[in-house]
């Protein structure tokens, strides 16, 4: 951060000798160490000393709700932070931005002050399951904004982004000052706002990630669209829609339907930690979660037949089918009306 008082040269030749020596050169394992060491201090940046009262976790959000008390949130981030950790990782790992940990993290952390923003704790859900749609949302938007430099907000910048990209292609991918008005005046838009999206689009379609099958450096490589901005925007509309769908059901269909499918009825993660299988720093191993034979779903729910169960489980697929289905039809049915008003 820079401060009025502060002085900076305007150029770094007016004081050559002090920029050449304040100028650090890293080597690439140099640089790999540093990588990890912010990785380390990033890892408990919420913790707090002394630790605060130790509650369930929905409590602190509950308080929150009641009392828009910040400290609470804050009490909630320094229990909850190995698991945010977690999370940061597997998303640092699947999209390959291992130097991106503390900024997905953030993402995370954003996420969850904005769902406890707008949880209602008289709706009976839990915190964790209601804020990973809002979490998922947050650190795509972050992905999207590095992977192509322009951060898409909304389903309608999208299509506006797609339609600015169509019409540039329609141009002959001309780039001249009239192409550019031509384009900002069937977009309504100015023609600088015109240019950034060009180039956050102009970006992604240069960007291709690949994968080798085998691991062998002569073998085959394969285009990987999962990061693209697109995957990322439908992926995170049909979790939106597997969310409102999955929390329609009351509480017995949701957690049966859970164990039967091998998820964590809290998180929805398939993966849960082993606390009686412990790795070499004594920390329980993560391990996917196994789903349950219907005779050990009825036992654990004190019904006798497994044939109940398997009614249960159905009747709540079938359910969340309908509500994803009509979910569709009204958003088709709310694109239609928007049509209809601008052709009128």
């Amino acid at each position: 951060m820079k401060y009025e008082d502060e002085f900076e040269p305007e150029y770094e030749d007016d004081y050559p000798d002090e920029a050449a020596e304040d100028q650090d050169i890293y080597t690439p394992e140099e640089s790999a160490d540093s990588n990890v060491d912010l990785i380390k201090v990033a890892k408990t940046m919420y913790r707090q000393s002394p630790a605060p009262p130790e509650w369930d976790l929905q409590k602190y959000i509950e308080e929150y709700a009641r009392t828009k008390d910040k400290k609470y949130l804050g009490w909630f981030l320094h229990y909850y932070e190995n698991t945010i950790n977690l999370r940061a990782e597997s998303y640092m790992i699947k999209y390959a931005m291992q130097e991106h940990f503390a900024d997905i993290k953030q993402s995370i952390v954003v996420g969850i002050y904005k769902a406890a923003e707008r949880f209602d704790p008289s709706k009976k859900k839990t915190f964790i399951a209601y804020a990973q749609r809002i979490i998922d949302r947050e650190v795509f938007n972050y992905i999207r904004a590095m992977r192509t430099g322009y951060s898409v907000q909304s389903e309608r910048e999208y299509s506006l982004l797609r339609k600015a990209m169509a019409l540039y292609h329609e141009c002959g991918d001309k780039s001249d000052n009239e192409s550019i008005q031509k384009i900002a005046d069937q977009l309504g838009v100015s023609p600088e706002r015109t240019i950034t999206m060009l180039t956050g689009g102009l970006r992604n379609e240069h960007m291709v990630d690949v994968y080798d099958e085998s691991g062998d450096e002569q073998s085959q490589l394969f285009s990987d669209s999962t990061s693209e901005p697109y995957t990322l925007m439908m992926k995170e509309a049909l979790y939106e829609r597997l969310y409102e769908a999955y929390f329609s059901l009351d509480f017995t269909e949701r957690m049966m339907l859970a164990q039967h499918l091998g998820f964590c009825p809290e998180c929805l993660s398939i993966y849960g930690l082993d606390y009686t299988d412990l790795d070499e720093n004594n920390h329980p191993k993560k391990k996917r979660i196994k789903p349950l034979p219907y005779t050990d779903i009825a036992t654990s729910h004190g019904f006798s037949d497994p044939d109940t169960a398997k009614h249960i489980c159905d009747g709540a697929l079938k359910t969340m089918r309908k509500e994803i289905t009509e979910s569709k039809k009204c958003e088709n049915s709310k694109v239609k009306s928007k049509v209809d008003c601008i052709i009128t």
